[in-house]
């Protein structure tokens, strides 16, 4: 299995954790992947909450997107909440939307590798990698890989390198 799964029902305006969870198994028909990271694209009329955070939309501004893994019949289900990016503290200056999603993407996914079940490696202020260059320095572009279907170049966050003690694009 690979690519998108859509789901056209229309979500509650407060998606919580639970919901985000039910609608990984029931996109996959309750047989969730262990290789596979769920993630769940909110639409601008729903905001994400886990307990009392909430992200862009919801009354308590705390996250653009989170990753997390929970048991199903024995399986670690990997996935991630991508509420829409629909306020300040969670858009990049000039990107679009589409954009926005995409910088979430490249940091949630690769924490969800590097730190699948929410255990693995923190600094001292409690980031995982990924956390560390997520605004600084600044999300970037770049159409040597590709780019949107409106033509503008994909986007992603500088990564923390230990190798490199700071932020880099690529090692």
């Amino acid at each position: 299995m690979g690519g998108a799964i859509y789901d056209s029902s229309t979500p509650p305006t407060n998606v919580t954790d639970a919901d985000v969870q039910a609608e990984v198994l029931k996109v996959t028909k309750n047989t969730p992947r262990t290789d596979t990271i769920y993630e769940v694209f909110l639409p601008a009329s729903s905001y994400s909450s886990d307990g009392s955070a909430t992200s862009c939309g919801g009354p308590n501004l705390t996250y653009c997107a989170y990753h997390g893994d929970f048991l199903y019949s024995g399986l670690d289900v990997k996935y991630a909440s991508m509420p829409y990016p629909s306020c300040g503290g969670c858009q990049s200056s000039g990107f679009s939307t589409t954009q926005n999603f995409e910088h979430f993407v490249s940091h949630e996914t690769r924490e969800a590798v590097t730190d699948e079940n929410g255990n693995a490696w923190y600094d001292r202020r409690g980031y995982e990698a990924d956390d560390k260059c997520a605004w600084s320095p600044n999300p970037f572009t770049d159409s040597t890989t590709g780019v949107n279907a409106d033509g503008s170049p994909f986007a992603y966050q500088y990564e923390w390198s230990n190798a490199k003690s700071g932020c880099v694009k690529t090692q």
